[in-house]
């Protein structure tokens, strides 16, 4: 049990200390135009491992845990490896000298704690990520104990999740970016999200649930690029990482939150109430964000 224990903590440190690292890069090797795009083709490829991996670790786990284990620490492996050979002499896209410069007569040097209006913004990105994270808590458990689901078929729902976002995300982001504002798309992504768990308590049946899936897929794809987006936006080269630092941590907070959240209060007071208290949360949210980006500098 302790060496489990100790594996699993050691897993955790390493993909929370991923997560900020892999979105600075992302930022330094994208253009300035494509770093909307290049974070949602970013989640695409997360999304499509995450369609694929359960059923290659289930297929690995029949036959033998060890080769599921041994799998892993190869994927990972041969990840770093082709990441080291193709970034190692690859120059990223520095900014321009009056870019720098105006960093520097700003907030080249403000610690993200102290910048307010991105505070808030982060408390309001896990507030919709605790929300959001029902779909791996609380929404199985729904499937199963109210509409007797098997595990296949929850699996095919959770599957359809992916796909959908694989299929749909980089056409969505790239008609987005081109006709709204961030705060038009992360406040449109909320709602959305609110309307994919109210439609629960309205309607029922194995339709409902597909089309609640689609509604919180596309809530996703809206939201959570243009979240990372606005956090870039709004750090400065210095404290990028920083700031990179506390989005990776609201997500993380959520994490551990959501879960525990849903499953009391669907224990205690059903599933109809959970998704009430989760659409109201949302509306809220969604209200927060209109307010709090209106005063942060965004250049989109």
């Amino acid at each position: 049990m302790v060496k489990l224990a100790v594996g699993v903590f050691t897993l955790s440190l390493v993909s929370e200390t991923f997560r900020p690292a892999n979105s600075v890069s992302i930022a330094y090797y994208s253009k300035p135009d494509n770093i909307i795009r290049s974070f949602s083709l970013n989640r695409m490829a997360m999304n499509l491992g995450f369609s694929i991996g359960p059923a290659l670790g289930g297929f690995l786990a029949a036959i033998s845990y060890a080769f599921l284990f041994y799998g892993n620490a190869i994927a990972a492996l041969l990840s770093a490896t082709l990441f080291f050979i193709y970034f190692r002499n690859r120059k990223g896209n520095e900014k321009k000298k009056d870019e720098l410069v105006e960093e520097e007569g700003n907030q080249a040097n403000l610690s993200p704690y102290k910048d307010v209006p991105f505070m808030l913004f982060s408390v309001l990105s896990c507030i919709f990520a605790i929300c959001f994270l029902q779909l791996l808590s609380t929404l199985p458990l729904y499937y199963r104990n109210v509409y007797k689901m098997t595990e296949a078929e929850i699996g095919i729902i959770l599957a359809f999740s992916g796909l959908v976002v694989f299929s749909l995300e980089m056409l969505v982001v790239h008609i987005a970016e081109k006709r709204f504002t961030a705060r038009t798309i992360i406040v449109a992504g909320t709602v959305l999200c609110a309307v994919s768990f109210l439609v629960l308590n309205l309607a029922k049946g194995i339709p409902v649930l597909y089309l609640s899936m689609f509604i919180i897929c596309l809530a996703e794809i809206l939201a959570m690029p243009f979240m990372a987006t606005v956090t870039l936006q709004r750090s400065s080269l210095k404290k990028r990482g920083a700031y990179m630092g506390i989005n990776a941590l609201s997500f993380s907070v959520a994490h551990i939150f959501s879960p525990l959240v849903g499953t009391r209060v669907a224990a205690q007071f059903g599933f109809e109430t959970l998704w009430w208290g989760t659409v109201a949360a949302l509306t809220l949210a969604s209200i927060g964000f209109f307010f709090v980006m209106k005063n942060m500098k965004l250049s989109a």
